[in-house]
């Protein structure tokens, strides 16, 4: 009985060795704050050796590398570590806890960057487990515009107006698009020159279209099409010039005229109308 009970024991303590008890509690889920990081001039960065960081008040940091293209308008993923806060001590040296504050900085070409995002930081970090969707852009925004500044003075100044900083609007139209000049950033067109995008649809049948169009570097581009203006849906396509293989999501390495063809869903109405998304 006695060697049964021994036995007993020891298998328990092995057990207890074995299992990760002390990762698991007071440890909590991690949080998942991602985003895209654009430079000055709306250009998602594509330099792997440029970081994001974390960083608490206390230094506490958290370090993650830019991953070009990632996922559709993603370029960076930071994994929190999160505690739970019962003990004293936390079960990893930058682990957070729950509303713990927190800055982002980004780290591009030896120097260490203040996105225009955390101009308002330290924010509280969100609860265990949740994702937080946090864009950071490099530069100043001195207007407050959500535009940086680098940006939208050489947009203004590549159609020859000089408009200082603190008069330009962004709701304002200033090219003959029609399109505001917020949009007109959203677009990622280049700024030196402000009519780069334009977008055609060259010829269309039995619910597929042959759409023309300017790609603009760091951009992944979507289709969506719909019958009837009412409901839409993610269109699968070819890239003419590359080939037969079907994208459904083109990632551009570079500014360059892109010709696209749709390709009609079975077992669906013709698609009549088409939207082309960027991220």
């Amino acid at each position: 009985m006695k060697a049964l009970f021994n036995r007993f024991w020891m298998a328990a303590l092995a057990v207890c060795l074995y299992l990760p008890a002390a990762r698991a509690y007071p440890p909590a889920p991690e949080v998942l704050i991602y985003g895209i990081v654009k430079d000055q001039y709306g250009n998602p960065i594509a330099n792997p050796s440029d970081t994001v960081i974390l960083q608490t008040p206390s230094g506490t940091q958290v370090v993650t590398g830019i991953q070009p293209n990632l996922a559709i308008g993603i370029n960076y993923a930071l994994w929190v570590p999160m505690d739970s806060g019962i003990n004293p001590t936390l079960y990893a040296t930058n682990a957070l806890t729950n509303g713990q504050p927190y800055t982002l900085y980004v780290y591009d070409s030896g120097l260490t960057n203040l996105p225009m995002e955390m101009a308002a930081a330290p924010f509280p970090i969100a609860p265990p487990s949740q994702s937080v969707l946090k864009n950071l852009t490099l530069g100043s925004d001195a207007n407050h515009d959500g535009i940086p500044d680098a940006w939208e003075l050489a947009f203004l100044q590549s159609l020859g107006l000089n408009i200082p900083l603190a008069d330009i609007n962004p709701n304002e139209i200033y090219t003959h698009d029609g399109r505001t000049l917020y949009q007109e950033y959203l677009l990622g067109n280049y700024p030196y020159n402000p009519n780069a995008f334009a977008i055609t649809i060259l010829n269309q049948k039995a619910g597929s279209a042959l759409i023309s169009f300017t790609a603009i570097a760091g951009r992944t581009y979507t289709v969506y099409g719909s019958p009837d203006l009412k409901s839409w849906s993610p269109l699968s396509f070819t890239v003419p010039a590359l080939g037969a293989q079907v994208l459904s999501s083109f990632f551009s390495q570079q500014i360059q005229p892109l010709q696209i063809r749709t390709i009609q869903p079975a077992n669906a109405p013709p698609m009549q109308f088409f939207r082309l998304a960027l991220q």
